[in-house]
């Protein structure tokens, strides 16, 4: 039998982004990020966020400082 995979709620999944809540509903809301909505409140997978912080990292240069 399979073990049960961690679910998230929108502060947890924020949190270990490191981004702002509402950066995760519109993620949700805009299907970049995977997510099941239980009643009013939105769950998401560990694995869910591990890929998509993977995926993130691959395809995006990393932010440069302006240079003053």
């Amino acid at each position: 039998m399979k073990p049960e995979t961690e679910v998230l709620t929108v502060p947890e999944a924020a949190r270990y982004l490191r981004i702002h809540e509402q950066t995760v509903y519109s993620l949700l809301r805009t299907g970049r990020l995977a997510g099941r909505k239980v009643g009013r409140a939105w769950r998401i997978h560990l694995e869910t966020l591990e890929a998509y912080v993977k995926d993130s990292s691959a395809g995006e240069p990393s932010p440069r400082v302006p240079s003053r």
